[in-house]
């Protein structure tokens, strides 16, 4: 499940990051280092039960920063040159959504 035991007693949640992921999780993480090789956090507890329970919700928020760094490698469709057609909803796009805005601020 993915816990180890520091030289104190106490658990640590630990799950080791896929070799394509480290640095695209080094940048989720906003960490220091170019490249995060494992993910680990401590669970606070040296009772092996407790630790299992934690271990749940720290795992999880494993899962959720391994999908953001995911997320991140992601190609996303490039546009080469806008078209005018494009400039045109674009800026229809953002009269409306100030237009939104405005309506939220001022009742009616």
């Amino acid at each position: 499940m993915g816990l180890i035991k520091d030289r104190h007693g106490t658990y640590y949640a630990q799950r080791k990051v896929p070799e394509r992921l480290q640095e695209a999780v080094a940048r989720v993480l906003n960490s220091e280092k170019p490249k995060q090789v494992y993910l680990k956090k401590s669970l606070g507890t040296k009772m092996l039960k407790e630790a299992n329970v934690a271990a749940t919700h720290v795992l999880a928020d494993f899962n959720r920063t391994l999908a953001s760094a995911e997320a991140l490698l992601k190609e996303r469709p490039v546009v080469p040159s806008l078209t005018d057609a494009l400039i045109k909803r674009m800026a229809e796009y953002y009269y409306a959504s100030l237009l939104a805005v405005d309506d939220e601020l001022l009742p009616v």
